[in-house]
């Protein structure tokens, strides 16, 4: 029908122990990459989703499973969202809140490109922000990473750099992303632009810790609500 849809190769999370805490049995990585390929080469974009706040999830394998899923392919892309409490959901259970001893917070909905102010009946989402395995501090430091992956890699603004040092120099990607944060935070003045985009995820994690929206506003664009990587 000349229509070009992205295809969904879900993932959720590359870290074992967390696969069997939420009873997810996910392709072999290598399959995954296989079934990768055969969309690419029908001309079809591809992308995986990655969720932050699951249990036994630590900081490191979190950022790991970020590392495996940055493809040097321009039409495959990673969706990183934050783990929801959902109704009936097996991690919304009194069981699992206890033993994996989930921290969350109450989020009122908004919608991206839509006035945050929006005259609207408010629903809420119940995030997750801390784990046994995975404390504030952590979630935190995920939360920052995870948006500068999702707007400097996926959003294509860093990715031919990145990709040149992963295959080039073999550098790892989580390694330089990391690199780009604390220099970005060290030298502010030198990189005004790449630390106000680091202040802005900052700001939106800590907007979600005090139980406000996961989408802002920016200056100069008035009241419209963007997503963190987009901003």
């Amino acid at each position: 029908a000349g229509m070009n849809p992205t295809v969904t190769l879900s993932a959720q999370s590359l870290n074992e122990p967390t696969l069997k805490a939420v009873e997810r049995h996910n392709i072999d990585f290598d399959n995954l990459e296989e079934l990768r390929d055969s969309y690419q080469a029908a001309g079809l974009f591809t992308y995986t989703d990655i969720i932050l706040g699951l249990p036994e999830e630590t900081l490191s394998s979190f950022l790991q499973g970020l590392s495996r899923t940055m493809s040097s392919r321009l039409t495959d892309l990673v969706a990183i969202y934050p783990a929801l409490m959902i109704e009936s959901a097996e991690m919304n259970s009194k069981k699992s809140r206890e033993e994996y001893q989930f921290e969350t917070r109450l989020c009122p909905q908004t919608w991206r490109f839509q006035p945050l102010d929006l005259e609207a009946e408010t629903e809420y989402e119940e995030l997750v922000v801390s784990t046994r395995t995975m404390p504030p501090e952590d979630w935190k430091k995920a939360y920052l990473y995870s948006r500068m992956v999702w707007g400097f890699f996926f959003g294509r603004v860093g990715f031919f750099v990145t990709c040149y040092l992963k295959v080039i120099l073999k550098v790892d990607p989580m390694d330089f992303i990391v690199f780009l944060v604390e220099e970005g935070q060290k030298h502010k003045h030198k990189y005004a632009r790449l630390n106000k985009a680091i202040c802005h995820a900052i700001k939106q994690c800590d907007i979600i810790l005090q139980n406000g929206p996961q989408l802002n506003t920016l200056e100069d664009y008035g009241p419209i609500a963007f997503t963190p990587h987009e901003a």
